[in-house]
């Protein structure tokens, strides 16, 4: 009897070392995308805050009375061509990390 029940704590214990194994493998995987959601939080919040400020201007010039030369609008149509290509390609990352990290 003695020896069954060795063999059954070895099979135990055998499980039991694989569920660690897991844990430590999908602790590992969360603390990965933990980073990475980080990153695309913070990046973001730049984007929100490129957002905000370009927002601003575009009331500030919308409700002046001046008539603003080239020079002045210059910057904002590229600024806001750049917020949305850079918008949808971390858009587009953001999907391919989840996908990959689901």
């Amino acid at each position: 009897m003695t020896e069954a029940r060795d063999v059954y704590l070895k099979s135990l214990q055998a499980e039991i070392d694989k569920c660690n194994a897991e844990i430590n493998s999908l602790a590992y995987k969360v603390h990965q995308s933990e980073a990475e959601i980080k990153a695309k939080y913070l990046q973001m919040e730049d984007f929100r805050a490129q957002k905000r400020f370009l927002e601003d201007k575009f009331s500030e010039l919308k409700h002046s009375e001046d008539v603003p030369d080239d020079e002045s609008t210059e910057g904002i149509e590229t600024s806001w061509d750049n917020w949305v290509e850079n918008f949808v390609k971390s858009k587009s990352e953001f999907k391919r990390d989840t996908m990959k990290a689901g």
